[in-house]
């Protein structure tokens, strides 16, 4: 073998030039062995939510659901089953929740373009999408579950993926795009129907907390109600903007009239609820708990609604904002179902903007723009928001030793694997005192 002009220089003959051929114990020979242990078990996750104990909690939950309403019965179950027949296996359950929530969220961008201020023309293609949508939705809401099932998917990380989208459609996208059809303008009238439809979503989580069912109701809102919205936007093609506003009754509009029904339903569903809970639980300090926050946030909504003039004129980017802080809040409330813990996520940068930000309108002379104070309010709400829930699913993803978005194949198997790495020829060579010489295969 032709010598390198390092090993002329040197001197280095014979053996030497074969290091690689010693034994690895040889005192010369300075291997470097790394073995990188890579590790798919979820205990090893760094934990910055889960403790030991919820990861235990969340495997051994099982969730209980009765859902007695019509439409889901005659409608909704047996269209799920039989497009469940038609889905393939590869297809995750929550890529379909996800496709679901976009088939509202797609519309709904066109109604915020169209109709920033719930009061606009919109094409007949906006308004056949957002009621097609809306059917979409809930057939692909239903259609999750089953096919978690059907692959052997299921798992708590589906359960909140689930329903914390419900969160985020039902009160927000669907009551938005509903209020945007109806012509009501920027008014009272549209902050009231979105929190309202909030507002029963939430304790209907309460209420499972507390007596360890999602028991719906025979009229649901979600499943029943979108009925009401397909009708209202296909309606809409033919009798135009105006019809919503002409009088009916009282010197009341058709659109205000029409918030009648959502009102009754909301009432009946709350006092549902909460006789459900006191006859179930004697936990009324758990129960205040979840009143607080909620009561907090809410507290400040109104009072920003008719302390300043932002209902009139920015009331769109106002329900935004708050819904960012509504959302992490239920999301904890999901989250201490599941996990039998409270504040998991904390809620202090949740009630505390929200304060600061109506303390603004306290004052005679607001010390900072109603405006700006909104963007910053909007601006803090979302880097929270942002900054938490992406990183509870991935942690959450992590301990339970599942995928997100992706089926985890069955041969799949989570056992560390080994990596070596093993750097040749770098011991000092015995004629050679000076240092390390070069590999004779450099």
């Amino acid at each position: 073998k032709q010598k390198t002009a390092y090993e002329m220089q040197r001197g280095l003959v014979g053996s030497e030039m074969g290091i690689r051929d010693r034994l690895y114990n040889d005192r010369y020979n300075f291997v470097i062995y790394t073995m990188t242990y890579v590790s798919k078990n979820p205990n090893t996750a760094i934990s910055q939510y889960f403790t030991d104990e919820d990861v235990t909690n969340l495997k051994a939950y099982k969730y209980h659901g009765e859902d007695s309403g019509i439409s889901s019965y005659y409608i909704w179950v047996p269209s799920a089953k039989w497009a469940l027949e038609r889905t393939p296996t590869w297809l995750a359950p929550n890529m379909i929740t996800l496709l679901g929530c976009l088939f509202v969220f797609l519309p709904h961008i066109g109604f915020a373009y169209y109709g920033w201020h719930f009061d606009g023309e919109y094409p007949a293609w906006l308004l056949i999408s957002g009621g097609l949508g809306a059917y979409l939705y809930l057939l692909f809401d239903t259609l999750d579950g089953l096919q978690a099932r059907k692959v052997k998917a299921a798992s708590p990380l589906g359960l909140l993926f689930d329903h914390g989208l419900d969160i985020w459609v039902i009160p927000f996208f669907n009551m938005m795009n509903l209020c945007t059809t109806l012509n009501y303008g920027d008014s009272g009238f549209v902050a009231i129907f979105v929190m309202q439809s909030f507002t029963c979503i939430y304790h209907l989580n309460v209420e499972q907390l507390f007596v360890g069912v999602l028991d719906l109701p025979t009229l649901d809102a979600n499943a029943d109600g979108v009925h009401l919205i397909v009708a209202t936007m296909i309606l809409r093609i033919f009798v135009g903007r105006d019809f919503w506003r002409s009088p009916v009754i009282w010197g009341f509009s058709q659109n205000e009239t029409t918030l009648i029904l959502p009102l009754i339903w909301t009432v009946s569903v709350l006092a549902r609820n909460w006789i459900h809970i006191f006859k179930s639980s004697h936990k009324t300090t758990t129960i205040l708990k979840t009143q607080i926050c909620f009561l907090a946030l809410m507290g400040s909504y109104i009072y920003v609604c008719f302390a300043s003039n932002l209902m009139h004129t920015n009331l769109r980017l106002l329900i935004y904002a708050y819904s960012f802080s509504l959302l992490k809040m239920a999301h904890n409330l999901q989250l201490h179902i599941v996990t039998n813990r409270d504040n998991i996520i904390n809620l202090v940068n949740v009630i505390i903007p929200a304060l600061i930000f109506a303390l603004n309108f306290t004052l005679r002379s607001p010390p900072i723009n109603e405006v700006y104070a909104l963007y910053a309010f909007l601006a803090v709400n979302v880097y929270s928001y942002i900054a938490t829930m992406p990183s509870v699913v991935r942690e959450l993803a992590a301990k339970l030793g599942i995928n997100v978005l992706t089926i985890r194949k069955k041969d799949q198997k989570s056992q560390p694997y080994l990596i070596y790495y093993c750097l040749l020829y770098t011991s000092p060579s015995p004629r050679d005192q000076r240092g390390s010489r070069m590999p004779s295969s450099a």
